[in-house]
């Protein structure tokens, strides 16, 4: 789906809904560098190496739970909805890097 389209995208909502979740170590390389921080991740659609996943979320259930209401979003069209819980995602990755650099 593409921002703002209002439409569903069946084929991003069963990528979500299968919940890519993955554990990474901190400093893992990935698109846009090491990440920050250990942790519950869900990978993006394209390619962990192509854009960075979505995270850390602090168990793997909560990860799958944000992979699936995501999954229900697209599923749905519903791009407000979709909006929030990537905002959350980012919010989880600012906290992450911040306490990594005040570590």
């Amino acid at each position: 789906m593409t921002a703002g389209s209002g439409k569903p995208d069946p084929m991003l909502a069963e990528w979500f809904a299968r919940e890519p979740v993955v554990f990474y170590p901190a400093g893992e390389e990935l698109a846009d560098g090491p990440l920050a921080t250990a942790g519950w991740y869900v990978d993006p659609f394209c390619d962990p190496g192509c854009c960075r996943p979505d995270g850390p979320f602090p168990t793997e259930a909560e990860a799958r739970a944000w992979s699936r209401a995501l999954a229900s979003a697209y599923l749905k069209g519903d791009d407000a909805a979709c909006a929030a819980l990537r905002k959350e995602a980012l919010a989880l990755y600012a906290a992450a890097v911040k306490a990594a650099r005040e570590a």
